[in-house]
């Protein structure tokens, strides 16, 4: 059934800047089953009295000629809610509704990932709770595999209550967190802060996008900016009016950096994962920015000086932008080495999928390798370069459609000594894991023809532990890498190799296109070794670790405040430290 649900563009209070825009627009989901509640496939929501703490009665949906849509008892259509009718309680469902399966169609459309998305604990479905207390908070919950909204008073005005489910960056932020935990479902056991902050950060780009892929709000945003975005914080902040005063969390459009010598108030220091992010976060919405002015000029061609010609082009280019770099971050997650990875090694994986899409286009990727340099994530630019198409005479012969549809095939091509070697594999490393296959179709719009590019891939990924000593302990860390291959499903070319394993003299032919890497990466991954001592004190320090049977509750479920240590034989091993991404103070 065709539906058009409510979405709230932002927060009530926030919307007061644009009295010319209209809060509450249409979404028109494709997919046919709903039910009351709202509920689809793959969302349902629950919401509970604050009062009582019982389930209340969720939105009806009412079929239409042409399009249903959902109501409540004192709303026919709950599309019309106007002024105070948005906090109740059935408009909050149905807009934290909509806005979910907004931000999923944004990543499961085949220009994005090609590929559907699943739950990283395996339930078909993500509960969602718009009404989960009251607190300064929101957060996704994997155990549960729920999205968790609260409410408090505003800072402006204590009798005014604040929902973060009708804040649309809110909701998407933390929708993000389970979309992202769905496609690289290691980062929620980081034993880095890196691998948290990357979390977080791909989660303000995720409402970032959202809010892009509204209409009205761009439109709007960018005529109030004269078709610019370098100076405005319309899109970039993240939580506006959390603080109260319209001060918000974060700002995408910042300089950031972990360079030391950067500004104080531009040093990022913090091992924690809400500070971190910023640095990638600024990095990437700078590159949105370059691509955003680029494509202004292009559009506009031979006017490309006259202000009223590029403002007029804008809108069509901050989409452009927004679906570049949706490319660039998703598609990354999917290239992304298994296990323990750092910043770096997403940049190394943003600069592999734009290569395997856009082989021609090196401009976009040389500003992303210049930024990440600039922000300190990378000493030089060559430390991103990435081996892409080439062949591998394990492979020729083998049907891709064999390794995607056989464990013994993958497992079987693996244990040759020479694709060990291509896959970085340790001589030392006797247990490695072959992780299930993706089959994944991608489109790709050709820049000079605008037509459609397809490809068809088999990403294929290897995981195996390391160990390594501890400052202070005899105890040793035990922690996860592997290895990553795109490989092109008709050919068997290797698209991309992408890897974090250790430095091993044995696996350097394929793994570094430049041989000034082997140094850099040395480097890069001594100070990870630092990093994840810092990480460790960090969380020990505050008491957030506990091992074994403290770890749990007397039902036997790991506790929610708490990060669970397992100590197996003298070998500390770290899960869950993703409850760091709700955990900590978001002040």
């Amino acid at each position: 059934m065709k539906i058009r649900i409510p979405i709230m563009i932002q927060d009530p209070s926030i919307t007061t800047r644009y009295p010319e825009l209209d809060p509450i627009e249409g979404f028109d989901p494709v997919e046919d089953y709903f039910l009351d509640g709202p509920v689809s496939e793959q969302i349902a929501i629950l919401d509970f009295s604050p009062e009582t703490g019982e389930l209340v009665k969720g939105a009806k949906i009412v079929k239409g000629k042409k399009r249903g849509n959902y109501r409540s008892a004192k709303i026919e259509d709950l599309r019309k809610a106007k002024g105070n009718e948005v906090y109740e309680p059935e408009f909050l469902q149905v807009s934290t509704f909509a806005t979910i399966l907004k931000t999923m169609y944004m990543l499961k459309d085949e220009h994005i990932l090609g590929r559907s998305i699943t739950w990283a604990n395996g339930s078909p479905q993500l509960l969602v709770i718009p009404r989960a207390g009251k607190e300064r908070n929101a957060f996704y919950h994997r155990d549960s595999n729920s999205l968790q909204f609260f409410m408090f008073p505003s800072g402006d005005d204590s009798e005014r209550m604040v929902y973060t489910c009708l804040y649309r960056d809110v909701v998407s932020h933390e929708t993000g967190h389970a979309l992202v935990d769905g496609i690289a479902p290691d980062l929620f056991d980081a034993q880095n802060p890196d691998g948290l902050a990357m979390h977080e950060a791909i989660a303000d780009l995720t409402a970032l996008m959202t809010a892009i892929g509204s209409h009205n709000l761009r439109r709007i945003v960018l005529d109030k900016n004269d078709g610019k975005l370098d100076n405005s914080t319309d899109f970039s902040t993240i939580a506006d009016d959390w603080r109260g005063k319209f001060k918000s969390l974060r700002d995408l459009n910042n300089e950031k950096s972990l360079d030391p010598s950067s500004p104080k108030e531009n040093y990022v220091k913090d091992t924690e994962c809400h500070a971190r992010c910023e640095v990638l976060g600024g990095a990437l919405y700078n590159v949105l920015l370059e691509i955003f002015e680029d494509k202004k000029k292009t559009l506009a061609g031979p006017e490309k000086n006259d202000p009223k010609t590029m403002h007029s082009v804008s809108g069509g280019a901050l989409v452009f932008a927004s679906d570049r770099l949706k490319q660039m971050i998703f598609r990354a997650l999917d290239y992304l080495a298994p296990g323990d990875v750092s910043f770096a090694d997403f940049g190394r994986a943003i600069v592999a999928v734009d290569t395997v899409a856009y082989p021609k286009d090196q401009q976009i990727r040389d500003f992303i390798k210049q930024e990440f340099r600039r922000r300190y994530i990378v000493k030089d630019v060559i430390a991103l370069e990435v081996s892409t198409f080439f062949d591998h005479e394990d492979l020729k012969g083998i049907k891709v459609s064999n390794l995607v549809g056989s464990d013994w095939a993958a497992y079987n091509f693996v244990s040759q000594p020479s694709a060990r070697s291509l896959l970085c594999i340790p001589t030392t490393v006797k247990a490695v894991e072959v992780l299930p296959r993706l089959d994944v179709t991608k489109k790709t719009t050709d820049a000079e023809t605008n037509e459609d590019v397809v490809s068809h891939e088999c990403i294929f990924k290897v995981g195996w532990d390391e160990e390594e000593d501890t400052p202070n302990s005899s105890k040793k860390r035990r922690f996860k890498v592997g290895t990553t291959l795109a490989i092109e499903w008709e050919t068997g070319k290797i698209l991309a190799l992408l890897t974090n394993a250790p430095q091993d003299e044995t696996n350097t032919k394929y793994r570094y296109p430049n041989e000034k890497q082997f140094s850099l990466i040395d480097e890069e991954q001594r100070k990870r070794r630092e990093s994840r001592n810092e990480f460790y004190d960090y969380l020990d320090n505050r008491g957030l670790i506990k091992f074994g049977k403290n770890a749990l509750d007397p039902e036997g479920l790991e506790l929610f405040s708490f990060i669970h240590g397992e100590d197996l034989d003298g070998k500390i091993r770290l899960r869950g430290s993703g409850k760091m991404l709700h955990m900590m103070e978001r002040e």
